[in-house]
């Protein structure tokens, strides 16, 4: 049997991390509503220029992003009180949606509206490839096939070069690589790094 000595002491510091969880959560809250703001303000002027977009759409919910920059819609509450609740201000928004998933499921939302804007244009099959290459996970061979990602008259690398060479294998290897710059897949200094690989200076 425990002595009540002994247990209150456990007790009163489970109390006082009760407490400090609430106050975590509570500071949690208003720190994701906070963020939100932030996004709404911040997008405005483009979501202007974008107009509405329907992030969810189901029978128990319906969220979208206006064309002033705001998040909106409505749930379908259960018990105890059952019935659709408005969502009108951030702080509604993070009652129901995590931010991470907000935000990833509006940029679904922008891809799916507008073809083309998760890879600036590039093929998807090019760019997954691009992606490979770029990580040195595509076998030298398998770069010929995505010649037609360099531009006419580009003379990057070795283009005079045997089509078998190393020579050859590093223009093909170069051009994917600035496809990929150009894609915003790499970085500057990410691109730079690469490229010094494939042409190292003596």
């Amino acid at each position: 049997m425990i002595d009540d000595r002994d247990a209150r002491p456990q007790f009163d510091a489970a109390l006082r991390l009760y407490d400090l969880a609430l106050d975590y959560s509570e500071r949690s809250h208003a720190a994701e509503a906070e963020l939100v703001r932030a996004f709404e303000a911040e997008a405005a002027a483009l979501a202007h220029e974008v107009g509405e977009l329907v992030v969810e759409d189901d029978d128990d919910e319906r969220l979208i992003f206006t064309a002033r920059g705001r998040f909106a819609g409505q749930v379908l509450l259960g018990d105890p009180a059952p019935g659709w609740q408005a969502l009108d201000s951030p702080d509604d928004i993070v009652e129901h949606y995590d931010p991470v998933d907000l935000f990833a499921d509006l940029a679904n939302a922008i891809a799916e509206a507008f073809p083309g804007v998760d890879d600036q244009g590039m093929p998807a099959e090019a760019l997954d490839h691009a992606r490979l290459v770029a990580a040195d996970e595509v076998p030298a061979a398998a770069t010929q096939e995505w010649s037609f990602l360099a531009p006419p008259g580009d003379d990057i690398g070795d283009a005079g070069a045997p089509p078998n060479s190393p020579g050859a294998h590093e223009s093909e290897m170069l051009r994917v690589l600035k496809d990929l710059h150009v894609a915003g897949v790499l970085t500057d200094t990410e691109f730079e790094a690469k490229k010094a690989e494939l042409d190292p200076q003596p």
